[in-house]
């Protein structure tokens, strides 16, 4: 049996965090800010079971809750044009008076009430940005190439597993061979999310991230993949049409058959003999004698309709 490994806890262990310069901390909390969750339209409570990750941070040590606090005021005074954030204010009689909601509070209340591009007040989020509140026109100005999974895969020809692969039910059920295979994959995962829209849970992509996953699946040959698809299409339609011309020949011989056995005859290399005992047989369930035939065609129509 392996011994057991021992933990001294009288090192304290080194926080790479805390030693960074001030600036890539700001830009590591820049990145935290949106928390983009790409499945919550399928998990609409996931983000009710643990706080926002910028608080986690905070919580850490004092350090970084100071560092925190300092980069939420630069948020927010840099970003007043939508903000509309002051400094506190202080009277002549030194009585101070708080105009906004300052520090981590009052970042993450605008930005779970106001669009962040333009400060309107909105209940829609992001598509690929959910942690962020943005108005529908903000989304199509910011993200105007969003494309479904439906239409990714009809235009690209591309499968679920290529577009999404952390969704293979191998990986879904930590099979070691294929999450190792999808680590080592030479393609790029292109960006989601997922949003409803008509009550239907839908998956958005980034067309450009699309149109660069299908250039590395067919090899950079995206265009002669299109071509030979036009081509097929055009091939199947035109198979399609003729099997439709020879359902209509077939139905055409069909009455000319019944209705005319001499030129059935000719048409289809048969014998006169067999057409004229048609004829006859004919003849027979209608009632109309040789002798009915002499009297021309005039008097066949009066015999018809003094029959009736």
């Amino acid at each position: 049996m392996a011994p057991l490994s021992v933990i001294d806890l009288t090192t304290e262990l080194k926080d790479h965090l805390t030693a960074l310069p001030t600036e890539l901390q700001h830009q590591i909390f820049d990145i935290l800010l949106p928390s983009h969750e790409p499945d919550i339209a399928y998990l609409p409570g996931i983000r009710r079971d643990r706080p926002h990750p910028i608080y986690q941070v905070a919580s850490t040590c004092r350090s970084l809750r100071d560092q925190v606090d300092s980069w939420s005021h630069h948020w927010l005074k840099s970003h007043a044009a939508i903000t509309r954030y002051r400094d506190d204010q202080t009277t002549s009689s030194g009585r101070k008076i708080l105009v906004r909601k300052a520090g981590l509070r009052g970042v993450l209340q605008f930005v779970k009430t106001k669009c962040v591009f333009c400060g309107m007040t909105t209940k829609h989020s992001a598509v690929f940005a959910n942690g962020l509140r943005c108005c529908v026109r903000c989304d199509k100005q910011q993200w105007p190439d969003k494309i479904t999974r439906t239409a990714a895969k009809e235009k690209y020809g591309l499968k679920d597993n290529q577009l999404l692969p952390a969704r293979h039910p191998a990986v879904h059920h930590n099979h070691p061979q294929s999450i190792l295979a999808m680590s080592k994959s030479p393609f790029q995962k292109p960006r989601y999310g997922t949003c409803v829209i008509a009550n239907v849970q839908t998956t958005m992509f980034l067309e450009a991230d699309v149109h660069r996953l299908a250039q590395q699946v067919y090899g950079g040959h995206l265009e002669l993949y299109w071509e030979r698809r036009e081509a097929e299409r055009k091939e199947r339609k035109q198979k399609k049409e003729a099997s439709a011309c020879k359902e209509l020949d077939k139905a055409d011989l069909e009455w000319i058959k019944i209705n005319e056995p001499f030129r059935y005859a000719k048409e289809t290399g048969g014998s006169k003999e067999a057409a004229a005992r048609e004829l006859q047989d004919l003849m027979g369930q209608v009632g109309v004698t040789v002798g009915d035939l002499r009297i021309g065609a005039t008097g066949l129509r009066s015999l018809f309709y003094l029959s009736f």
